[in-house]
């Protein structure tokens, strides 16, 4: 697949989501239970920031693992630190990791 067409099918792609999480806001907003309407929205909202959360995590180990890797350090382990400790991991990791050395 081309270059030029990855950025084409990202952008389908989230239109077409975007477009199954607003369906059944359109139909909510026709009736006069405005509350239940934006308790829908707030409800797909949280699943959209969920979803782009955990995806972000996701890339966040990738990356511990491959720069533990390249600078000597033991990946896996502070891939594992950063997955159960999370943003405190994390900041150890630039803390402590990022300045290991393997001799």
């Amino acid at each position: 697949m081309s270059l030029v067409r990855r950025p084409f099918l990202s952008a389908w792609y989230v239109l077409v989501v975007g477009l199954l999480l607003a369906l059944p806001l359109a139909v909510f907003a026709q009736s006069d239970d405005a509350g239940m309407a934006f308790g829908l929205a707030s409800s797909a909202l949280s699943l959209v920031c969920c979803v782009a959360w955990f995806i972000i995590n996701i890339f966040i180990l990738i990356w511990v693992y491959n720069d533990a890797n390249k600078r000597g350090a033991n990946g896996l382990l502070w891939a594992l630190i950063v997955l159960v400790a999370g943003i405190l991991g994390l900041l150890l990791y630039f803390a402590v990791g990022r300045n290991q050395r393997t001799i």
